[in-house]
C-alpha cells in the first residue's frame, strides 16, 4: 500500500478525484468519526436556508466501522479547511520516471 500524507486546504480547493478526511456523525449514532472520502464531481454552489453561500460535492464515502461505501453529497462553507490525502511516492520513482 503506498504512503499517504495530508495537507491542509480551503473546501473550494477541492477537485473530483480528490481524497479527504471527512468527520461526520452518522444519522442514528451519538459520536463522530472519520470517513475517507472521494470526490466524484467537482462542487457545485448551494444555499442553505438562511441564503448561506455553500458547495455541495457528490462523494463516495467509505465507512471504516461498517466496511460500507456510499455515495451522497457533502456541504462545505467555501472557506472551510479539508485534509486532502495525496500518495506519496518514493524519491527512486519519481527520478525513475523523471529519466
Amino acid at each position: 500500500m503506498a504512503a499517504m500524507s495530508t495537507s491542509k486546504i480551503r473546501a473550494d480547493q477541492l477537485r473530483a478525484g480528490d481524497f479527504f478526511e471527512h468527520w461526520a456523525r452518522p444519522q442514528g449514532e451519538d459520536e463522530s468519526r472519520m470517513f475517507t472520502t472521494e470526490v466524484l464531481r467537482d462542487a457545485e454552489p448551494h444555499q442553505d436556508r438562511f441564503g448561506q453561500e455553500l458547495l455541495r460535492f457528490y462523494c463516495r464515502v467509505d465507512d471504516p466501522a461498517t466496511g460500507g461505501v456510499r455515495e451522497g453529497y457533502v456541504i462545505y462553507g467555501p472557506h472551510a479547511v479539508v485534509s486532502r490525502m495525496e500518495e506519496v511516492k518514493p524519491i527512486g520513482e519519481e527520478r525513475d520516471r523523471n529519466a
